[in-house]
C-alpha cells in the first residue's frame, strides 16, 4: 500500500470535522450532518446490511465488499464526528479490550 491509502481514513475524519467547522452547501457529508442523528443513524444501518448482503452472496466480489465496507466505514466516521468522537478513541478502546483476553 502507499502511504496515501495507508493514512487516508484519519484524512477523511479530518474531512469530515472540516464540514462539520466549515460546511458546503451540496456536499454529502453536511446533507447527512444536517439531516441529523435519525439520517445519521439510517444510513449506518443501511449500509451495515449492504455489506451484509454483499458479504453473504456467493455471487458478491472482492471488490463489492470493498465497496460496501467502505461505505460504511464513512457512514460511521460521519456518526463518530458528529458525537464528537474520533478514531483515536474507537482503538483506545479496541487496545484495552485486547489488554484485557
Amino acid at each position: 500500500m502507499n502511504s496515501i491509502s495507508d493514512n487516508f481514513i484519519f484524512q477523511l475524519e479530518e474531512i469530515i470535522q472540516e464540514r462539520i467547522n466549515n460546511p458546503i452547501t451540496g456536499s454529502y457529508t453536511n446533507t447527512l450532518l444536517d439531516g441529523g442523528r435519525k439520517l445519521i443513524a439510517k444510513k449506518l444501518i443501511e449500509e451495515s446490511g449492504e455489506l451484509a448482503v454483499a458479504y453473504l452472496d456467493d455471487n458478491s466480489s472482492s471488490d463489492d465488499i470493498i465497496w460496501e465496507a467502505s461505505d460504511l466505514i464513512y457512514h460511521m466516521l460521519v456518526l463518530l464526528q458528529s458525537s464528537d468522537l474520533s478514531l483515536n478513541e474507537i482503538s483506545s478502546e479496541l487496545a484495552n479490550r485486547h489488554k484485557e483476553k
